[in-house]
């Protein structure tokens, strides 16, 4: 139901019968795709469950509508796994399973780009995917000009406060050893915190406290036996004295010197943070919160607090959170499950399907451009959120507000693929250069009996479409070569879809040919399409007596029949 009602708020907003954008391409002016089997759809666009990913959708979609001038289908995912599948072309990509029960059948992808993807958390996945769905698999175009981050965050009043008064810098985590420094004189105290309200009991099953593997994993890393319980039956579970905070060893035995960091679900993240206190010597009281509600409220309640987040992301935005800075992410370490380094950034990238690139090749381009930095990110998420305004309503403030911005992405609509040529669409015809020319300059699939082909000219490379020459022939559309006429066969006109058979009484033993051989005279062929001089022989009513190579033909003695290519061998 929470996703049906996202989905109402980021479609309404600007109408139908309005643009956004000065000049923009109106609702019924606008086309659809038309694949190769005359189907004819609107390019959908996948958009999973959270803000930034409706930001950078919605924000792609408007320009595909209004300056592209294509209708658009959005499709609401409920996470990145569910794009994967939907831009590869499965009918039922929120489905949990494997590919059938997905609906992977389909030749035809309905859904063709998704921003905000975050591939590389689900290598494994993707890989999987590129395997079994093979040239129906979605393609990463790349990261969207930002990465995704995760880690411990403080407000930045409580970062200024420590600088002010002592010079510390609590964004770093050198500062936090407490040898050296007291940092939760900062923070509120545990005290301060209704543990039996915000937070889950450490002994409940849904929390990584009870996950055995993990805090014996914490163990032998960290050597920190006293930080677990280990049972009669030899299992081991996280030793929270009160029953909710676990404590790293430099403030186990005063709790007023612990500060408090609260994480989300079972415990995102939590195996690190309990590495990194022990490793770095930082007091830290670790809790997990009880709810999503209770652990969003959290840093808004207690504004002095040290917490987990992500970015992009608008939960805490307006707190102008600062990530607390481990040392740079050791991925050897990591394999081995040492997580006391900082964790690695995550490219968000964009999706596109595998057909995207035939069907409208220019869109595909701009969707490569595209590049938002994460300060422009952040600035809507804090607009839609300051406002509560629909996501349609949010990006198009910020395209009319950043025209430079977007209007850098929009490729140069001459600058043709492989397999398209240079077109006037004013003249309706197909064009071998763009220069000096006042008719709009567009790239349209090369139809058959031509070819793609490579030009360059002062305004940089694109494609024109050539004829086929002499000897060859191509029947398929959005083709790079055109192919010679097989061995009997030949071509005499240029932009032939189809190569002509040799005639009767001719024969072509070469490929790419533009005329036939003539057999000698007095001879003639079986049929059409002969492919050598030895296809060539006496017609009907007449024998071959040359018994030396040749032909000599005469015409048969009275009471014997001479079939067509008769001969004295036969």
């Amino acid at each position: 139901m929470a996703l049906r009602a996202l989905r109402f708020a980021l479609c309404v907003g600007v109408s139908a019968s309005a643009t956004c954008l000065d000049g923009g391409i109106p609702f019924g002016e606008r086309k659809k795709l038309e694949n190769a089997n005359g189907e004819s759809y609107p390019i959908g666009i996948w958009i999973p469950d959270w803000a930034a990913s409706y930001a950078a959708n919605i924000l792609v979609a408007t320009i595909v509508e209004e300056v592209f001038g294509f209708h658009t289908l959005e499709g609401a995912g409920s996470g990145t796994v569910s794009g994967f599948y939907a831009i590869s072309g499965c009918r039922r990509p929120n489905e949990i399973g494997d590919l059938n029960a997905r609906g992977c059948t389909d030749e035809v992808s309905k859904y063709h780009i998704g921003m905000e993807t975050w591939t590389k958390s689900y290598p494994l996945v993707w890989e999987q995917l590129q395997t079994e769905r093979g040239s129906m698999a979605a393609r990463n175009l790349g990261n969207m000009g930002y990465e995704g981050v995760t880690g411990g965050f403080i407000p930045k009043p409580v970062q200024q406060e420590a600088y002010v008064k002592e010079g510390i810098a609590l964004q770093y985590f050198r500062f936090w050893n407490a040898s050296w420094y007291a940092p939760s004189q900062y923070f509120d105290p545990i005290s301060m915190i209704n543990a039996t309200d915000m937070l889950k009991p450490c002994s409940s099953t849904a929390s990584i406290f009870t996950e055995d593997g993990t805090m014996k994993s914490y163990v032998e890393l960290s050597g920190d036996v006293d930080g677990v319980v280990i049972a009669d039956d030899g299992t081991y579970s996280g030793k929270c004295a009160d029953g909710y905070w676990w404590m790293s060893p430099s403030c186990r035995h005063n709790a007023s010197l612990c500060v408090p960091f609260v994480t989300g679900g079972v415990g995102w993240d939590a195996k690190q943070y309990m590495q990194k206190s022990a490793k770095w010597n930082m007091p830290v009281a670790l809790g997990v919160a009880a709810s999503w509600g209770k652990y969003t409220s959290y840093p808004h309640t207690h504004p002095k607090s040290y917490f987990y987040w992500w970015i992009p992301d608008p939960t805490f935005l307006e707190l102008q959170p600062l990530q607390v800075i481990y040392p740079p992410h050791d991925r050897i370490a990591y394999s081995q499950g040492d997580q006391s380094s900082a964790a690695s950034a995550i490219s968000i990238d964009k999706l596109v399907s595998r057909d995207l690139s035939i069907l409208a090749p220019n869109v595909e381009s701009f969707v490569k451009n595209v590049m938002v930095s994460i300060e422009q990110m952040n600035d809507m998420l804090l607009d839609q959120k300051n406002t509560s305004d629909t996501w349609r309503n949010t990006t198009c403030r910020w395209l009319r507000s950043h025209a430079d911005v977007w209007r850098s992405w929009i490729p140069d609509e001459s600058q043709c693929f492989p397999g398209f040529g240079l077109y006037d669409t004013v003249l309706e015809t197909f064009t071998d250069h763009r220069v000096n020319v006042s008719n709009k300059i567009s790239c349209q699939a090369c139809p058959s009996g031509t070819f793609s082909q490579p030009l360059t000219d002062s305004t940089g490379d694109t494609y024109i479409c050539v004829h086929c020459p002499k000897g060859t022939s191509q029947a398929l559309g959005a083709a790079q070569l055109c192919r010679p006429c097989k061995s009997g066969e030949y071509q005499d006109e240029v932009g032939s879809r189809t190569c002509k058979r040799c005639a009767i009484g001719s024969y072509q033993d070469e490929q790419g040919a533009e005329v036939c051989k003539a057999c000698p005279e007095t001879t003639t062929t079986l049929g059409l399409g002969s492919v050598g001089a030895s296809d060539c022989g006496c017609p009907a009513d007449h024998i071959d007596v040359d018994e030396s190579g040749g032909v000599q033909c005469q015409a048969c003695s009275e009471g014997l029949t001479c079939p067509i290519l008769s001969n004295l061998a036969t």
